[in-house]
């Protein structure tokens, strides 16, 4: 229950700081108290604690306190960053899904204070047991790609604390344009985790789509919030290779990364930055150019000519003494190389095709040179 109650806290904390964009205080405080039949809160009779959590905001006005909890619902008077307003949202299911309530209220000017109801326990809480198997660690880079801040603040914390290195973006849009960076600089993404909607911008959907463009072997998590959806339920269908259901414990990412990025297969995953001359043969001709980044799955190259999604290729590649090999692929995509100034270069993924356990030891071979 704690990680889900630190988040419920954290949008809180958040929502206080957006609200407040010259400063301010925001105070909270906690104490038991008693719920009696018609106090006019939406809870049994009992013994619950009282966790307030109040700003100098803007405020809230009138019209919209009704609201303030739905899914998607914002308000540019209220918030003066991006957001999906899924912020409040997620409070209020983490409450109600613990037997408890949120509640809101506020005059425009005025500020805000939340009001948290937790049931409290009628006894001491047993001693937990803590899980005995030790948490998945790993190594990579993770891109993050969530609107709201909260959420992206947690998740690096986790993230890091899993011996991950973090990346985050905002929307569909900055995620794509930073894979496609760290493609071109070598040092590629281990995952993506992306969230399932961005008001105003790509969702995770579209998001994956782009970037398959650029990777075809992108490893990408959905992430989903307050809102259930078919590509949640059916993840694989879309392309995913997890899902992690927001607010989610860092030992469920733990392992959803365990399961996506398999020990085994990150090394055979990791793209090498290189600098080798390899000879391309298409439908076009024949030509020389250069491979700037490689894995087992593929190049990425740097030539003269244009090339065409989905153009067959065969390239002719070197590794050390050996006799060049001759290695299948297909273009996924080409881009004018502005890096140099001029756009007599271009940049063009290759995705290698009908490789054979040979052609994966010769890249093996390429990609343990000079490490």
């Amino acid at each position: 229950m704690w990680p889900q109650m630190n988040q419920v806290i954290s949008n809180l904390l958040i929502n206080a700081k957006h609200a407040m964009p010259k400063g301010g205080t925001v105070w909270i405080s906690a104490e038991n108290c008693q719920i009696r039949e018609g106090s006019g809160l939406p809870l049994p009779e009992g013994s619950y604690v009282h966790i307030a959590v109040r700003d100098e905001g803007v405020g809230i006005k009138a019209e919209y306190l009704d609201r303030i909890f739905d899914p998607y619902f914002t308000t540019k008077t209220r918030t003066s960053e991006k957001g999906t307003g899924l912020g409040l949202a997620i409070v209020y299911s983490v409450m109600k899904r613990h037997g408890g309530c949120v509640t809101v209220e506020s005059k425009e000017g005025k500020g805000a204070v939340f009001h948290l109801y937790l049931p409290a326990a009628d006894h001491m809480a047993p001693k937990v047991q803590e899980d005995p198997k030790p948490l998945h660690t790993g190594r990579g880079r993770i891109l993050v790609m969530d609107d709201e801040e909260s959420v992206r603040n947690i998740v690096q914390e986790m993230l890091t604390h899993l011996g991950y290195e973090t990346d985050v973006a905002t929307d569909g849009q900055e995620a794509v344009q930073k894979y496609e960076r760290a493609l071109r600089q070598g040092r590629p993404y281990a995952a993506a985790i992306l969230d399932l909607t961005v008001r105003g911008g790509m969702g995770a959907k579209e998001t994956l789509e782009r970037i398959r463009a650029l990777d075809p072997a992108v490893k990408a998590i959905v992430s989903s919030g307050y809102i259930q959806d078919d590509i949640v339920d059916r993840y694989s269908d879309y392309g995913f290779a997890g899902v992690v259901t927001k607010p989610f414990t860092i030992r469920k990412l733990a392992e959803t990364l365990q399961r996506v990025v398999p020990h085994g297969e990150r090394r055979r995953r990791e793209r090498k930055r290189v600098d080798q001359e390899v000879i391309v043969e298409s439908n076009r001709g024949s030509f020389p150019a250069r491979a700037k980044n490689l894995s087992e799955d593929g190049l990425l190259i740097g030539c003269g000519v244009p090339m065409e999604a989905d153009e067959p290729v065969c390239l002719s590649v070197k590794a050390g003494e050996e006799h060049a090999r001759r290695l299948k692929g297909r273009v996924v995509w080409c881009r004018v190389d502005g890096s140099n100034g001029h756009g007599g270069s271009h940049l063009v993924g290759i995705h290698l095709e009908s490789v054979t356990e040979e052609d994966r030891e010769f890249v093996r071979r390429l990609l343990e040179e000079d490490s």
